[in-house]
């Protein structure tokens, strides 16, 4: 037995079909997303190997990269703060010996590379997400419109 529940505006999106499915011992519960796909990907006899490749993974890769983008940034943090500990060299070296002799423009220009470090590693992420995901919500363009927007 399928009923079909919708959430949200109706048929926006295929995603938002949730199904309500009977399993082996009658009991019927709703499965919405990637377990739908899996399903209908093991009805149609996929293997799980392609059903990982073509189905989890690209459910997972949005998540993926939003966990990469937020440990670049932290990974910049972590590095100067690390330097500051205990480093004869390095941008955090650099800007405590700065700031120590009261140079105001080194430490200007030492931060100012790190934030151009930082967005460099970020916007790098952000231009993989973009090839790898395009499908994704997070990579519409704020001037355009979808069909289910209208």
């Amino acid at each position: 037995m399928t009923a079909p529940v919708l959430s949200g505006p109706p048929l926006a999106r295929a995603r938002t079909i949730a199904t309500a499915v009977r399993d082996a011992g009658g009991r019927a519960f709703i499965v919405g997303g990637w377990v739908r796909d899996a399903l209908l990907g093991r009805s149609t006899g996929a293997g799980a190997w392609r059903l990982f490749v073509m189905i989890r993974l690209p459910s997972a890769l949005p998540s993926v990269f939003t966990g990469l983008k937020i440990g670049a940034v932290n990974a910049v943090t972590g590095a100067v703060v690390a330097e500051f500990v205990s480093a004869d060299r390095g941008l955090g070296y650099l800007l405590q010996e700065y700031n120590g002799n009261m140079q105001t423009g080194g430490v200007f220009a030492a931060v100012a590379v790190l934030s151009a470090v930082g967005l460099a590693v970020y916007y790098t992420i952000e231009f993989l997400e973009r090839i790898s995901i395009p499908w994704h919500v997070s990579q519409r363009g704020a001037g355009r419109e979808s069909a289910s927007d209208r």
